[in-house]
């Protein structure tokens, strides 16, 4: 994994995404190669972050569960919420997947950064903060979706009303799906 030029490019798109975009989505990616060259990792890492903060709630066992869960979350979730705007944004608007995939990877690991920073936290107030936090990916969204398209703003914003409730509901309802599986209380989740 490319661990700074990652860091470097979500903090850029986090920070100045109008600025930003330009280059990200000019970058050559392939979804197997974002996937198991930066999302798996970055996933993987941020699980360890969810289970040192999940230690200080929970039992080590249930931490481990959770963790697992968040994993798979943000991997299956990911795998998921990708086809589905690429179908959309690919066949309908003849977007290139390369930059489809650019728009949502990034978007996407700069949403569950916060997210799990924040749902690890749990009731704590700097968790709330994080989950906040986590809802601005939609401004890096809409950015990045400004400097792809050609298109008239009502396509705008389908696109972004598509993609934000994509990121946003499908890696929620796998998890959870996943704490029912797993028979961990929802409440605490």
């Amino acid at each position: 994994m490319r661990y700074k030029e990652l860091h470097t490019t979500i903090t850029q798109l986090f920070i100045r995404p109008k600025t930003s975009w330009n280059a990200v989505i000019r970058q050559p990616l392939t979804f197997k190669k974002f996937l198991y060259r930066d999302w798996m990792p970055l996933a993987g890492l941020l699980c360890l972050v969810v289970f040192g903060l999940q230690l200080i709630h929970y039992s080590i066992l249930q931490s481990i569960g959770l963790s697992i869960i968040y994993f798979i979350t943000m991997v299956g979730g990911f795998r998921i919420v990708y086809p589905i705007t690429r179908e959309y944004l690919c066949r309908k608007l003849n977007y290139s997947e390369q930059e489809v995939l650019s728009l949502i990877g990034h978007s996407y690991a700069i949403y569950f950064i916060f997210q799990s920073i924040g749902q690890a936290c749990g009731d704590l107030f700097i968790g709330q903060v994080f989950i906040l936090f986590s809802l601005l990916f939609i401004r890096t969204l809409y950015f990045g979706i400004s400097e792809l398209s050609n298109y008239q703003s009502q396509h705008q914003t389908n696109i972004l009303i598509i993609s934000a409730l994509s990121i946003i509901f499908i890696p929620m309802l796998i998890k959870q799906l996943l704490t029912i599986i797993f028979g961990i209380p929802a409440i605490h989740v």
